[in-house]
């Protein structure tokens, strides 16, 4: 059987298993006197490349209907579709402190962070159009603490508030060339939790101490999910299909929080 080549399949000028990435990090501290400072980070990288597959086939088996071309280099392979992959990743934090007393400081601590991704493959790695997978994936979290912190000869305290906020969302695009098919998977998971917290130490003899804390926290989520068989390149759904579409998280209480109480204590010698 004579194989069908659609699509150029050497592509010389794209490399399979590249990848070219950039990243940098920078900070700035402000003192404000002796008792205030503020740092401030950032942070980003950005890659580009072409992704390939992990699995590389050898041989096709005697009776295979679509016969594919083995390169004799081990190092050559063959697909329909060019592969493509990006990823920008970055973020930045400040961190503020402010000694109000010889023996108490405020600190802040905000942050925020973000990534996209992008991945795009022929997954059988041949000349022939079988099934070419997409992924998508972006993240966002943004954090925010408030501490408040105080220590004397023989007595240590911290004290504290934190808040968290994320979005994400994914999915998966997987085209099915020879069942003329596709799947369209996405889905959505939004957090977010906050919580109080408090631990103190006192020093009882000069080699024994107590320590003990207590902390509370709530958690809330919701997740929505939507998948689909549709007709390749269309929004039609394949027959005797229907997409599904749902929610988790807003009509059931118990999934949708999570509240939790602890305390500890320690005897430290």
């Amino acid at each position: 059987v004579p194989l069908r080549q659609q699509h150029d399949v050497d592509h010389p000028a794209h490399s399979l298993g590249s990848e070219d990435t950039w990243a940098g990090r920078a900070q700035l501290r402000f003192a404000f006197g002796l008792r205030s400072e503020l740092l401030v980070s950032g942070d980003y990288s950005r890659s580009r490349g072409t992704p390939l597959n992990l699995a590389r086939p050898l041989a096709a088996k005697p009776d295979a209907q679509l016969p594919f071309d083995v390169p004799a280099d081990f190092w050559s392979v063959r697909t329909s579709h060019l592969a493509d992959g990006r990823s920008d990743r970055g973020g930045a934090a400040a961190r503020l402190s402010v000694q109000v007393a010889d023996s108490l400081t405020l600190t802040s601590l905000t942050a925020y962070r973000n990534s996209d991704l992008h991945i795009f493959v022929n997954s059988d790695t041949t000349e022939h159009e079988v099934a070419t997978p997409r992924v998508p994936d972006k993240q966002r979290q943004v954090p925010q603490e408030l501490t408040l912190t105080g220590r004397t000869a023989r007595f240590t305290w911290i004290s504290g508030l934190a808040w968290f906020d994320e979005r994400g969302g994914g999915g998966l695009d997987l085209a099915l060339y020879q069942a003329g098919s596709q799947f369209r998977g996405l889905s959505t998971i939004d957090t977010s939790a906050w919580a109080v917290f408090g631990q103190a130490g006192f020093r009882l003899l000069e080699r024994i101490s107590l320590t003990g804390g207590v902390r509370y926290s709530d958690q809330q989520q919701e997740a929505a999910i939507n998948n689909g068989m549709y007709l390749l390149g269309t929004s039609t759904p394949l027959p005797r299909t229907r997409p599904s579409s749902f929610v988790v998280g807003t009509s059931d209480e118990h999934a949708a929080s999570n509240a939790t109480r602890s305390a500890f204590f320690m005897l430290l010698y």
